[in-house]
Order: C-alpha cells, then sequence, then structure tokens
C-alpha cells in the first residue's frame, strides 16, 4: 500500500466528506501497516515454516506433483535420468492422458503415437497385439516393468500406470532384437502411504459396458496391498454379431521390510473371448472391398470363435545397500495364449457354389466391381483361419546401479544381466465332422461354407465342437 496521494486525487476527494476522510486515514494507517508488514516478515525468518508431504492417492509416481501429464522420470530402472536429460527418444503416456483419450486397450494408445503403426494377420497370428515402431517389426519388443513379455496377445490397460514408447535402436536397454525400438507397459504399484477407491464405468451404444476398480490399502505402515478389476463387454459399431467381452484383475503386495528393502509380489489375470471378424470379401482388381452392406458378416455363427489370455506371477526385491548403490531383481513366470478359429470371406462366384466350395463349371470368379441388388447369385466362401497358441516364460532382470565420482563429475552406473526361457506351442484343430441339430439328424460339417454375398446368413443354428488335436504338438524354444 503506498503511503502517498497525489494532489489531484486528494482534491477529488475534498468534493466528497467521507471520501476526505478515508484519505486522512490511509495516510496514518499506512506507515504503521508498512511496520507491521516489516515486523511479520522479520519473525518469517527467523522461524521458517517447513512442510513435508507425500502424493495422495493413486498420483502418478513419475509424474510433476503439480502436473501429472507432465512425466518426468522413466518406471524402467535402467533409465537413471530424468526423461529430458535421456539421450534416447521417449514418449511418456501417463494414465490422466489415456483416461482422457477415452483408450480402452493398448492397440488404441499405441496408434495414436508417431512413429508406431499396427499389423496384423501376417504369420498366422491375426488377432494380437502386433506392432512396427519406425517401420521394423516390434511385436517381441513389449515389455512389462522391465521384462519382455513374449507372445502375440490382446493385452488390456486396466491396471497400467503408465505406457512409455522408446524409438531407436535400443539393445541396451531391452536386449535382442528391440531395432526400432521398444513399448514398455508400467504396472500400478501398491502406495505404501495411503489407502484410495477409484471405481469408473461406461455405458454407450452398441452395447457397450465397462467398469474398473482400483483400490489400495495399508495393511500396517510398511504392508499395502492394491488390487485392480475389468469387466468390458461391447458389440463392435457397423458389424452384426461381431462382440467382444474382457475381464481381467490383478493383486500386488508392497512390503517395506526395513528402510532400505521392499519385497513386492504380484499376479495378473485376464482373459478375451469373442467373435473374430475377417471383414468383407476383397476385390483384388480394384484392390478395395466389394460394394456390400456393411453390417453383413461372413464368419459361422456356431463354430468361430475368439480366445485370449495371460496368468502372470512376478516377485521383485530392491535394496538400497548404500546412498550410491541399489539392488534389485525381478522374477516372473507367466503364460499367455491366442486361441481363434475365423471365417475368412473367399473368392466370389456369379453362380451357385458346390457344397465343397468350388465355383462350378459355367461360374466366373470376376463380377462386375458395383454389384447390382438384383444379382443375388454371387456367392463368396468361409474357409477357417486358425490358431491354438502358447506362450510359457521364466524370466528374470538383476542389476545394480551405482553413484560414483571421478574428480568433479558424477557418473551413474547401470551393471546387471538377464536370463529367459520360453516355450511356444502350436496345436492344430480338429473340428467335428459331423453334429445333431435340435432334431437330432446328424449333419456334416464342411470346411468351407457358401455365403450368399450380399446376403449372407451366417447362423448355422447349432454349434460344432472344436478342440485342440493333442496328438500333434509343435514346440519351440528360445
Amino acid at each position: 500500500m503506498s503511503s502517498k496521494l497525489s494532489k489531484r486525487s486528494i482534491a477529488a476527494q475534498v468534493r466528497e466528506p467521507a471520501a476526505l476522510l478515508g484519505a486522512i486515514l490511509s495516510l496514518a494507517v499506512a506507515p504503521a501497516a508498512h511496520a507491521h508488514d516489516a515486523d511479520a516478515e522479520a519473525e518469517g525468518a527467523r522461524n521458517p515454516i517447513i512442510v513435508e508431504g507425500h502424493r495422495v492417492g493413486d498420483a502418478n509416481p513419475n509424474a510433476n506433483p503439480d502436473a501429472p501429464y507432465k512425466v518426468e522420470k522413466s518406471q524402467n530402472d535402467k533409465f537413471t535420468e530424468e526423461l529430458r536429460d535421456t539421450p534416447k527418444t521417449v514418449i511418456a503416456i501417463p494414465k490422466e492422458v489415456i483416461e482422457d483419450m477415452g483408450a480402452n486397450s493398448f492397440r488404441e494408445v499405441v496408434r495414436s503415437t508417431p512413429g508406431v503403426t499396427l499389423g496384423t494377420g501376417e504369420g498366422g497370428n491375426a488377432f494380437g497385439d502386433r506392432i512396427f515402431i519406425r517401420g521394423f517389426e516390434a511385436r517381441n519388443d513389449v515389455y512389462i516393468d522391465g521384462l519382455r513379455d513374449p507372445g502375440v496377445t490382446s493385452r488390456e490397460i486396466f491396471a497400467v500406470e503408465q505406457i512409455e514408447i522408446i524409438k531407436g535402436p535400443s539393445g541396451n536397454f531391452g536386449g535382442r532384437g528391440t531395432t526400432g525400438g521398444l513399448v514398455s507397459l508400467e504396472s500400478k504399484r501398491p502406495n505404501i502411504y495411503d489407502d484410495f477407491l477409484r471405481v469408473e464405468g461406461g455405458i454407450g451404444t452398441e452395447n457397450y459396458y465397462r467398469g474398473t476398480i482400483d483400490a489400495n490399502y495399508l495393511l500396517t505402515d510398511r504392508l499395502a496391498v492394491r488390487v485392480n478389476g475389468l469387466y468390458h463387454n461391447a458389440d463392435t459399431p457397423g458389424r452384426d454379431y461381431v462382440s467382444l467381452e474382457r475381464y481381467g484383475a490383478t493383486a500386488a503386495l508392497s512390503w517395506e521390510a526395513t528402510d532400505s528393502i521392499m519385497l513386492t509380489g504380484d499376479y495378473y489375470f485376464y482373459r478375451m473371448e469373442g467373435m473374430p471378424d475377417f471383414g468383407h470379401p476383397f476385390d483384388v482388381s480394384t484392390q478395395r472391398p466389394y460394394a456390400v452392406d456393411g453390417d453383413n458378416f461372413y464368419g459361422v455363427v456356431g463354430r468361430d470363435f475368439l480366445e485370449n489370455g495371460a496368468d502372470v506371477v512376478s516377485f521383485r526385491f530392491d535394496a538400497d545397500i548404500m546412498p550410491e548403490l541399489k539392488f534389485r531383481s525381478v522374477t516372473r513366470y507367466g503364460k499367455t495364449f491366442n486361441r481363434y478359429l475365423a471365417g475368412t470371406p473367399g473368392a466370389i462366384c456369379r453362380v451357385t457354389r458346390t457344397v465343397s466350395g468350388a465355383c462350378p463349371a459355367g461360374g466366373t470368379n470376376a463380377p462386375p466391381t458395383g454389384i447390382d441388388a438384383g444379382e443375388a447369385n454371387y456367392t463368396t466362401t468361409a474357409g477357417g483361419q486358425r490358431r491354438w497358441g502358447t506362450n510359457r516364460y521364466l524370466a528374470n532382470v538383476t542389476d545394480f546401479t551405482a553413484e560414483v565420482m571421478t574428480g568433479g563429475i558424477e557418473h551413474t552406473i547401470v551393471l546387471g544381466g538377464e536370463y529367459a526361457k520360453e516355450k511356444v506351442s502350436t496345436l492344430p484343430l480338429a473340428i467335428a465332422a459331423f453334429v445333431e441339430d435340435v432334431q437330432g439328424n446328424v449333419i456334416s460339417t464342411p470346411t468351407t461354407y457358401v455365403r450368399n454375398l450380399l446376403n449372407p446368413n451366417p447362423v448355422l443354428g447349432f454349434d460344432i465342437d472344436v478342440a485342440p488335436d493333442t496328438a500333434t504338438v509343435r514346440h519351440r524354444f528360445r
């Protein structure tokens, strides 16, 4: 507050007695106020106020406490410095951004990231997270908490704290492969400071239902448990008969045994079930799908299926041996699987096909691109793309992080090793050759079904038993 008034302002205020009284009081009070402020500042200098606190609730421990969207540090222990000081292209996507995007799967998050694209179908892995980073294959370069997550599966994000995408050759961080880069999913870990409960739900069109829960509970002042749950069910917009159901849960327990030792164990469970969809028949001459109704489904309802899942157990040991030396060891055993049988639209035939699906004599596979609705005798086939694959793996990563000084220069050294054993099993499918309908009639089940191109009816009206042929097993070790 200023203690001076200009002559002009005083003259203006003289016209009003109340204003004049206020001006006089301000001249008298201002010096006293300045004296009081000076005393308060001196008192504050003598008795500084120190505030100690911690992050509350489910705040991202890697983000700026005042800016949750600003991730400053990687959760991967091999990255010892802040992201801005790390000589790599690292994109960190926190859960706050994932929620704002409305994403509910790993694929939806990464496909919105520049330099990352999605592939499908190649190598018999039509349904799974197959990604490319800067044009290089990266389906086996997906990591969870610093350990490689093998197998082509469909991953969820309900228990993910943040997703880190590292672009460029990254063998020094991820090991073999990682030519184009790697993607690391960082899990939500127990919080040993606060209890919190967060429940979210959504309802939408196309029978969309999704609910998640994130709960953290302090059992003691050094023991905490965190539980995450998911249920998701929805149809596919614009597609008949195509739906997907996902459900899963995680449970993690952290124990601060001493001020320098932390033990963490967790279990991850996830399942996905639904109807696979290979889309519309494709015209190779025009490189476009045929002009059919967008809702048309050419699969086989009663035979086709899609199953995907994971069971993973991890144990982590952290120790601060001394202020300048830290130790970490993570051991994991996991099983993932990807199984499906899907009807794929085949070639077009102008006349009705034979039972085997072959185009009879006099037929043609070259109908006009713009098919007239009256040409009801065009047919296509529904084949049977299939896979029954299982990945089992055991892995461990152990490393030391040391801080040393040479002269006046400080260095951080990470030294460690990794062990992994993976077993990949694939089985052929045994499809029942005959079934009985509701009237008890015996019906043969061909390997290829004929569909009307413009008005397909994919519903069989009965279920065909499909099981893995365990007599023929193919294993690969790596």
